[in-house]
């Protein structure tokens, strides 16, 4: 449409009209252009060849883009008009975006572009762009970015890829897990949830061969069954029919010969094997059991039938090797440990379990602690008045002839007092008794007084619990009491075992003020076994605990030492430690010299060996090699040489967890695209990569893949790269597993975005048609006027009307009332264009009238035989006809209803009277149509004299007038005769005189009395 110029001329002299002409043509000819005055600026916007605004994303089809411009002009920049005059002023120009190259032509491969309006050459140089240059040759008045995209490829898994509502995973599951039973096979749902998507269709599934491969050995084999733990993938070989040339992607797959051939690997992993004891940790001196609970028992049973053994291990907290208690239990599968430690109840499989991956060898431990009892008795000496004086452990020395009593308190683990085991003194829970040696037997006393042997009796009236341990059983307690003030140690509580033979103990000699003191003479030592059995005078060799009996052969009388006094105590022999160093190399060293013990973990005889396991919960598998990939492992050093000295036997292993950690691959997601509402073209987000910081670069469809959900109210569904209005989800997933890179196959990122619909601002003003908004028997109607990016556009759309609150319709309403009118769209290209101002509430107001009543007055008031009475005219107050007279051609019927009175008085006009006689009336008027009020009321007379006031009340419009006694004038017709005298005579035809009276009523001033009644 060209741009209207604001005014016209007409040129009425043919003078002028050949100079016009001649000069248009002049201008033609020299290249000026003619244009309206009120046009300052031009702008463009690029479109494509159907005159939509150009997308920002288009999908490659291998043809060039065709694209085409829209002309915009403007005095101000405020208000544009489309207006195409200057068309061929202007070229287009295109760009390469990123290398920002000019292209001779339109491009036609995937990439990113920009493309320019430009001025062909200067004759539009008197005019502006809107950003205020003046517009010569190549001067750009519009411009455009866009990017053409290769179609989407992407395979859909329903195990893989979920696309919940909730959006709880959408993609990224690369890990498939097995029931327990062990008889499920995803193979079946494997290969029916698979389709695989091109561009917004899906590829028919004659169109590929699908199958399923196990990865064994580092090699992918094809299988039929996906019942085992370990790595799978799917493969899709793509017959060469299936046109992927748009896809350029697709240049990154291998190729079977013609064939594309896609692949998308997974895992199967299993639930975590897991096991409990029936006991858990226990006390040591609870008798605890090791053994499966009854469910556990059973899932073993039920899993490996009796393809496992189960062994015992202990823990040494000095050197944290693993040593077997014992290989056979006490009954099947059950272990009763006996020392204070840490555990491990270990179950070996000794035969293959696909459903958890488990080969032979590899092995469940669970781990258990057998507590000390969570209390100890330490024990006080008391005075005769229960007054707790020293602690005493084992030696006492005697007071004389003085009685002593020794006092048991007990306490907790952190040195806390145990009230709970006792009340008071009097009311105690336990009773304390004495017993003495007497060189054969242990016989009761009543308290300790005499050198010699004692326990310490603690029995129990009623239980004690500490930690819901009960404390019932009796306790024994042995002291040795002394004379004198010699107190007698060994230097060390323990001794390890030499290289060759055991050492003998050295004792310490202590006088009571805590010095010490060498010359205490001759002296005689015997050794005993921890039961009390005698060894003799030669100390043990052995590992074990041991008493051994000092006695002093002579009295030491500055000590108040008699001759033959004997101290008793007791000390061990334990085994060397170890130390195993992991640090560079293996080795095992002695842990007091640090000489290397052993150390060659190869040849033909080796010292030892060294496994490796993949640790998944308390599951350890074994591998094949030292492991180099991610994840939770388990190096085990089996001795295969034995360390007599150091308690460390053949099938003894060291083991120590450890941990390889991989920087993943990180996906990012570009999703600015997406901040542009719908425009027509697809959305495309940008992916990249990144690893330590770094870029990675990584191939579509071979590492990764794009896919899209399309939110449908309840799910997300597959779709194509998004182009409509609508929420979308945008899933970038890894295809394979490739450490050295880290990526982790069903790793992925995901991004939830929103397309906003394109909005069109629209106006709606009443129609020139309609006029207004007051009735007029006419329907009323609005315009509708759109703007789009600030450019008016003129898309396909229909008006729709409504009663307010009702549905809409087609119809246009015309009587009085509340109404809604609404824009609809011919096309919203499924809600991605929707209507901003699109609607208006509209009210149609009544036609106020005032009636005017013309009075007869003169005249025209007299008697005539018929009604004589006011017409009644009507002036339009509002609307399109204000001030105007309403005419029957406006096509409004007002539906007037008359009626008459009569008075007496002229004052109660109550007799219904048409108005013909003479007299007083009154002459009411109304009107029918509920569109239009009488809003006011008026008179004059039809003479142009005063009358009375006319009134309005409920409606009703009233005014009095008369009807008056028509005026006669009396006229005689004489008889003449031909002469002109009268003829007299006797008989009657001889009579001559009045032949006729007539009665003349009055016509008017200019005639007089000529109406002939």
């Amino acid at each position: 449409m060209r741009a209207k110029t604001g005014y016209k001329h007409i040129v009425a002299f043919s003078l002028i009209f050949i100079l016009a002409v001649l000069l248009f043509s002049f201008a033609l000819l020299t290249g000026t252009a003619v244009a309206s005055p009120s046009v300052n600026y031009i702008s463009a916007e690029v479109t494509t060849s159907t005159g939509d605004f150009l997308p920002a994303g288009l999908i490659y089809d291998k043809t060039a883009v065709d694209l085409s411009f829209s002309l915009y002009v403007s005095e101000d920049r405020s208000s544009w008009t489309k207006d195409d005059a200057f068309l061929s002023k202007f070229e287009l120009k295109y760009y390469d975006a990123v290398l920002e190259t000019t292209l001779s032509s339109a491009p036609s491969a995937v990439g990113a572009y920009r493309v320019d309006v430009v001025a062909k050459d200067n004759t539009l140089a008197e005019y502006s762009n809107d950003e205020l240059r003046s517009i010569v040759k190549d001067t750009v008045v519009g411009s455009a970015f866009f990017t053409i995209y290769d179609q989407n490829l992407y395979l859909q898994n329903d195990l893989l890829d979920d696309a919940a509502a909730n959006g709880s995973a959408i993609s990224g599951v690369g890990t498939l897990l097995l029931p327990d039973d062990g008889a499920f096979d995803y193979y079946s749902p494997m290969i029916a949830g698979t389709s695989l998507r091109l561009g917004d269709s899906v590829v028919p599934t004659a169109k590929y061969a699908l199958t399923v491969e196990y990865k064994n050995a580092g090699v992918f084999t094809t299988v039929t069954e996906i019942k085992k733990v370990g790595v799978y993938r799917l493969k899709l070989q793509i017959d060469s029919s299936v046109d992927l040339s748009c896809t350029v992607a697709a240049s990154s797959l291998e190729k079977a010969g013609d064939d594309y051939l896609f692949y998308r690997e997974f895992s199967v992993t299993c639930e975590t094997l897991s096991f409990t004891l029936k006991n858990g940790s226990a006390y040591e001196k609870q008798s605890p059991e090791a053994a499966l609970s009854d469910a556990s028992a059973a899932k073993l049973t039920a899993l490996a039938g009796t393809r496992y053994s189960t062994a015992l291990l202990y823990r040494s907290a000095g050197d944290g090797i693993l040593r077997s208690i014992t290989s056979d239990p006490v009954d099947h599968d059950l272990y009763r440990p006996t020392e204070v430690g840490e555990y491990v109840y270990r179950i070996v499989f000794t035969d293959s379990i696909d459903t958890y991956g488990v080969t032979a060898g590899d092995y469940v431990d669970i781990p258990f602690e057998v507590l000390p009892t969570p209390y100890v008795v330490r024990y006080f000496l008391v005075n005769d008045n229960d007054e707790i004086l020293d602690e005493v452990d084992y030696r006492i020395a005697s007071q004389g002839n003085a009685d002593l009593n020794v006092a048991p308190v007990f306490y907790d683990l952190n040195g806390v007092e145990l009230a709970s085991v006792y009340t008071d003194v009097g009311a105690s829970k336990y009773t304390v008794s004495y017993q003495y040696y007497n060189g054969a037997t242990w016989l009761g006393c009543a308290a300790l007084r005499n050198a010699g042997r004692y326990k310490v009796i603690v029995n129990f009236n009623e239980a004690a619990t500490v930690e819901s341990y009960p404390i019932s059983a009796m306790i024994e307690k042995e002291f040795q009491l002394v004379v004198g003030s010699l107190d007698v140690s060994t230097t060390r509580t323990s001794y390890n075992l030499p290289t060759s033979t055991a050492q003998i103990p050295a004792f310490a000699f202590t006088s009571a003020s805590g010095d010490e003191t060498s010359n205490v003479g001759a002296y005689t030592v015997t050794y005993y076994n921890e039961d009390g059995t005698l060894i003799g005078s030669t100390a043990p060799t052995a590992v074990g605990q041991y008493i051994y009996e000092l006695q002093i052969q002579n009295p030491i009388d500055r000590l108040g030492v008699p001759a033959n006094a004997v101290y008793r105590g007791s000390y061990s022999i334990v085994y060397r430690p170890v130390e195993v160093v992991t640090s560079d190399g293996v080795s095992f060293r002695d842990g007091i010299t640090g000489d290397v013990l052993l150390d060659r973990s190869e040849g033909a005889d080796p010292d030892f060996e060294v496994v490796y396991y993949l640790r998944s919960g308390n599951l350890y598998k074994r591998l094949l090699a030292a492991p180099t990939e991610e994840g939770d492992y388990l190096m085990q050093v089996v001795l295969r040489k034995a360390l007599a000295l150091y308690d460390v036997a053949v099938g003894d292993a060291f083991s120590s967890p450890f941990t390889i950690t991989s920087t993943s691959a990180l996906i990012g997601i570009n999703t600015s695209s997406f901040d542009l509402p719908y425009d027509g073209g697809v959305k495309v987000p940008g992916v990249s990569f990144s690893r330590d910081a770094a870029t990675l670069s990584l191939a579509a469809l071979s590492d990764y893949q794009t896919a899209y959900y399309r939110f449908d109210g309840a799910d997300y569904v597959p779709c194509d790269a998004p182009v409509g209005a609508g929420r979308y989800r945008i899933v970038v997933t890894f295809l394979k597993n490739d450490p050295a890179r880290g990526l982790s196959c069903g790793a992925f990122a995901r991004s939830t975005v929103v397309v906003a619909p394109a909005q069109y601002n629209v106006s709606l003003s009443v129609s020139e048609a309609s006029h207004d908004l007051v009735y007029d028997g006419q329907a009323k109607t609005y315009d509708v006027a759109f703007t789009y990016r600030s450019r008016p556009v003129t898309p396909g759309y229909s008006v729709k009307y409504a009663v307010a609150g009702n549905a809409f319709g087609d119809v246009a309403f015309t009587n009085v009332g509340d109404y809604s009118a609404k824009v609809v769209l011919d096309d919203d290209k499924a809600g991605s264009l929707v209507l901003v101002g699109g609607a208006v509430d509209f009210t149609i107001e009544k036609l106020d009238l005032k009636a005017v009543f013309v009075v007869p007055l003169g005249y025209n008031r007299m008697w005539t035989g018929s009604v004589v009475s006011p017409v009644v005219e009507y002036l339009c107050l509002n609307g399109r006809y204000t001030n105007q007279v309403l005419q029957s051609s406006f096509g409004i019927d007002i539906s007037q209803a008359l009626s008459y009175y009569y008075s007496d008085d002229g004052i109660h006009y109550t007799v219904p009277r048409d108005p013909i006689m003479p007299g007083n009336y009154m002459e009411k008027v109304t009107v029918g149509n509920a569109n239009v009020t009488l809003f006011s009321v008026d008179s004059r007379g039809d003479n142009g004299e005063v009358t009375s006031l006319p009134t309005l009340e409920a409606g009703v419009a009233s005014q009095t007038f008369k009807v008056t006694p028509r005026e006669i004038a009396v006229t005689y017709v004489y008889d003449y005769d031909k002469d002109g005298l009268y003829y007299t005579g006797s008989e009657a035809g001889d009579r001559k005189g009045v032949s006729q009276v007539k009665f003349m009523a009055y016509r008017d001033t200019a005639t007089g009395y000529s109406n002939d009644v």
